[in-house]
């Protein structure tokens, strides 16, 4: 009987801990409705190993740059050998959160197309500030996620068409216009096919967040060359 006890206390404390150790379930990349762009995943698996398989998975969707912050740089360097390992570092990266922030992100403001975390170590405010315009947070409470999305500005406008709207104004309602001061984003191609030909990038638009245009994605080393519209 005494033995019937101690095996019965042994199994409960085996499940009790695995309980402990459960792995929250994934964040709901899918059904945040972002399909694409900078995901910053901050916090991270309290199991490295599972952290750095989910951040590879996620960049391997296609169409997302990935980012993890950690505040444990041993984290960080384990991480970071398994996903190089993995072949997959570049697309995805991780980088320390030093204390050092003051709880903020080492990003500027509205770039971020979803941001994951899965750490309490951000305010409201903070992560608003990064978000870019329908932008998603995925918040960690306890075992289950929480969804917020950020609204579209009402002093950013689109430009749907060539000359702006179907009126052809040829003016922006935007109020956020002003003189540079830093670049926000970038992307290719870094160079144009020949200043004599057609630009490699043409017909440009925006409209809720996105891009669209016109690609001549064609080598650039000569323009005799055949392109790839």
């Amino acid at each position: 009987m005494r033995c019937l006890v101690v095996g019965c206390l042994l199994i409960g404390m085996i499940f009790a801990a695995g309980a402990r150790g459960a792995a929250l379930p994934a964040p709901p990349v899918e059904e945040s409705g972002v399909q694409g762009g900078l995901a910053v995943w901050v916090g991270g698996s309290s199991r490295p190993s599972a952290w750095a398989r989910q951040l590879g998975d996620l960049v391997e969707q296609g169409g997302w740059l990935v980012l993890g912050l950690h505040a444990d740089a041993a984290v960080v360097a384990q991480v970071r050998a398994e996903l190089i390992s993995r072949g997959v570092y570049g697309p995805v990266s991780v980088d320390h959160l030093s204390a050092a922030s003051g709880g903020g992100l080492p990003l500027i403001a509205e770039t971020v197309n979803l941001l994951i975390l899965e750490s309490p170590v951000l305010g409201g405010e903070e992560a608003t500030r990064v978000l870019a315009p329908l932008g998603v947070a995925l918040v960690r409470e306890d075992a289950a996620w929480r969804t917020e999305r950020k609204a579209w500005p009402e002093d950013i406008d689109d430009w749907t068409h060539y000359l702006g709207d179907a009126s052809n104004r040829t003016a922006a309602r935007d109020q956020r216009i002003a003189p540079l001061r830093h670049l926000q984003w970038q992307s290719g191609p870094r160079w144009s096919r020949h200043h004599d030909h057609m630009s490699s990038v043409s017909a440009l638009v925006s409209a809720e967040g996105r891009l669209f245009g016109i690609f001549d994605e064609g080598s650039y080393l000569s323009p005799q060359l055949p392109a790839d519209w």
